[in-house]
């Protein structure tokens, strides 16, 4: 069961990847397809009122970032922003709202992180590459593509990415003690 449900991620989050960066636009019931297969692989690994309590907790970090998101360009544009569709595209937030059912939240602020990074590095390299300007970053393929990486190097090295602790003690210093 745990490598059917690794395999139905796998392949949505190549299948986000596609959409986004060959149609600017990722079919709306992948979301939701993606989202219930992370949570029963939530259920399969965690305790059910843990991951709850995560997914609680992870909702609101990205909330945050929306409203961070949100307050920038406001202040930036000096009048109330409408970010979503205009700097992010409704993919990238679903994408976001899907990740939290795959990470505990700290492995979810790292991940997100990274993704957002990731993102800019491959769009700064493309334009270079292409020597265009790039004016649309797919967001939500390429942190699709990151957790299709991740996805697998989490099932290759025996990573659980809904615990959190491995990070607590980064360079073998247990921060807790």
């Amino acid at each position: 069961m745990k490598w059917v449900m690794e395999g139905i991620v796998l392949i949505l989050c190549l299948w986000v990847f596609y959409e986004d960066v060959r149609h600017h636009a990722v079919s709306w019931y992948i979301f939701p397809l993606l989202f219930v297969t992370l949570l029963f692989k939530g259920l399969y690994f965690s305790e059910t009122q843990l991951l709850f309590i995560t997914l609680f907790i992870n909702l609101a970090v990205v909330a945050f970032i929306l409203l961070g998101t949100i307050l920038y360009f406001s202040v930036k544009n000096r009048k109330i922003a409408g970010v979503i569709n205009n700097q992010l595209g409704m993919g990238d937030v679903l994408m976001m709202a899907v990740l939290t059912a795959a990470f505990a939240s700290v492995n979810l602020v790292v991940f997100l992180l990274a993704g957002f990074l990731f993102s800019i590095v491959i769009a700064i390299i493309l334009a270079i590459i292409t020597s265009k300007p790039v004016r649309y970053v797919p967001l939500a393929g390429f942190t699709g593509l990151l957790f299709f990486f991740t996805s697998i190097g989490s099932a290759v090295s025996g990573l659980d990415l809904y615990d959190g602790t491995w990070l607590y003690s980064i360079g073998g210093i247990d921060i807790w003690r």
